[in-house]
């Protein structure tokens, strides 16, 4: 396990130890949107420039992305699971494997 492997196990398994499950939660989905790929913001602007308003616009985006989910004014991108590559680099026993 390199240095970066080591330091993100030790960080989600402190997370996992010592921050209470919904202050863990803020902190995980904050990290969780500076991970989104630059091809899916990408494919959003492209559905977004042919969309005439913003219900066509999720209506199509969601048919490509399975995680986007609406209720009533709100709009959510969930994931089951953390698919970071560097998580997913740690090896088995290293990090919470609910994130996996």
């Amino acid at each position: 396990m390199n240095r970066k492997e080591k330091w993100i196990a030790c960080l989600i398994g402190g997370l996992d130890k010592y921050v209470e499950e919904q202050t863990r939660i803020k902190i995980l989905e904050q990290c969780g949107r500076q991970c989104q790929s630059q091809s899916l913001v990408k494919k959003a602007r492209s559905i977004s420039k042919k969309s005439k308003s913003i219900d066509e616009f999720l209506d199509r985006f969601q048919q490509v992305y399975k995680h986007l989910h609406r209720d009533k004014d709100n709009i959510y991108i969930t994931y089951p699971k953390c698919y970071c590559s560097q998580v997913k680099k740690t090896p088995e026993g290293t990090t919470p494997r609910h994130l996996l």
